[in-house]
């Protein structure tokens, strides 16, 4: 693999064969790491290799929607339904289980109080160029812009 993955403003690029594949993070349903690889898997089927550890992922992905569970996955909460008290496993849609480490457990229990912030992005996010943009990252249950201007 001769480029690396790129992380922009709202979206991550993964080198392919014959070029890139350019997607919007809040598509990201979840990694699978396997040394030196990551899988991407994303909302709509797609997967993609990208090698790249999990760490330097981490540290390029948006904190809000995203938990480590353990050494080798991490999922969006977007597409969070449940949570395994037992197995410590957290669930996402389609049945898919992560096992979480007991290290992660507090961030998890942290992100999971604010779900609620974590709807579908807010319309205006996605047609906003400004790098600063207060609203970025903002997500809101907003169905069109008319219903996010007026919050």
């Amino acid at each position: 693999m001769k480029s690396k993955i790129q992380f922009y403003l709202r979206k991550i690029e993964i080198p392919v064969e014959g070029g890139e594949v350019a997607r919007y993070y809040f598509d990201l349903m979840y990694v699978k790491y396997k040394k030196p690889y990551c899988w991407l898997y994303f909302s709509d089927g797609a997967k993609y290799i990208a090698e790249i550890s999990v760490r330097d992922l981490m540290k390029n992905l948006p904190e809000k929607p995203f938990l480590q569970c353990n050494r080798t996955d991490i999922v969006n909460l977007r597409y969070y339904r449940g949570y395994d008290d037992d197995s410590m496993t957290v669930i996402l849609e389609g049945g898919k289980k992560f096992g979480l480490s007991f290290c992660n457990l507090e961030a998890f229990k942290t992100k999971k109080a604010n779900l609620k912030y974590l709807s579908p992005p807010c319309l205006r996010c996605l047609d906003c160029n400004k790098a600063k943009c207060k609203h970025f990252w903002l997500f809101c249950k907003a169905s069109t812009l008319s219903d996010c201007e007026k919050k």
